[in-house]
């Protein structure tokens, strides 16, 4: 998905679940001035699925270069998988980062079998969605979510490898304060926001990089903190790029 903006590009990637679509809000308020870029990640949205599960997040690492190699150096915003995807990218490639914005990225360090077991709790989750999707999008709408951003959200549910949620792989392997120092040594500026909120992944006490912390948001927090977000996004492009 890309917008017809001709500024600076940005380039968003989306979480575990989820799809290009569910950055709808952000990119109409970015693309008078950005060429937007809005990636399906594999096994996501409209992208190819995983043949094999060697390295299912080596794969998306490799995906997002990529594209970055297309439509970069970029401004690049990453929310949970896609911001633990971003950052790995980073380090790689720092040459293809104007900036990393990181939301609530899923930096978890669980043992294989875990993430198994948490995997097939997310399959069985969208499994409950399911069964009664518009009582689900409603819910996400009660939590303040946009329209668009919920409606795209259900329609994630139809367009997700089962197979790839089920390998509950969301991050790289490695302990992630290994990645912060890695990815403070590529000198990439970067930010991460974080809430304090329920379903919130990453604690600000354990940080090695800057962070802005929305208070009481959850892991979703531009959908939670629409205006917030983009203001804390424009303040990071003054004063980091």
């Amino acid at each position: 998905m890309i917008s017809a903006g001709h500024g600076p590009t940005i380039v968003l990637v989306h979480g575990v679940g989820d799809n290009a679509a569910g950055w709808a809000d952000l990119i109409q308020a970015l693309s008078p001035h950005h060429r937007v870029v809005a990636v399906d990640q594999r096994g996501h949205g409209f992208a190819p699925r995983f043949e094999q599960f060697d390295d299912p997040f080596g794969q998306l690492v490799d995906d997002l270069i990529a594209v970055l190699d297309d439509e970069g150096p970029a401004l690049v915003i990453g929310h949970s998988m896609g911001g633990a995807v971003a950052a790995e990218a980073a380090i790689k490639r720092p040459e293809l980062f104007r900036g990393l914005v990181l939301e609530d990225p899923a930096w978890i360090d669980r043992p294989r079998e875990e993430l198994e077991l948490i995997g097939q709790a997310r399959v069985l989750s969208k499994e409950m969605d399911l069964k009664d999707l518009p009582r689900a999008i409603a819910g996400k709408m009660s939590e303040g979510w946009s329209n668009q951003e919920a409606l795209a959200w259900g329609m994630a549910h139809f367009q997700t490898q089962r197979e790839f949620l089920e390998t509950g792989v969301v991050a790289q392997e490695r302990p992630w304060k290994e990645v912060q120092g890695d990815l403070k040594g590529a000198a990439v500026p970067a930010v991460v926001f974080v809430g304090s909120g329920q379903g919130a992944i990453v604690d600000k006490q354990e940080l090695a990089l800057p962070y802005v912390e929305f208070p009481g948001a959850g892991h979703c927090i531009r959908r939670e903190r629409p205006q917030e977000f983009l203001q804390s996004v424009a303040q990071f492009m003054r004063d980091a790029l």
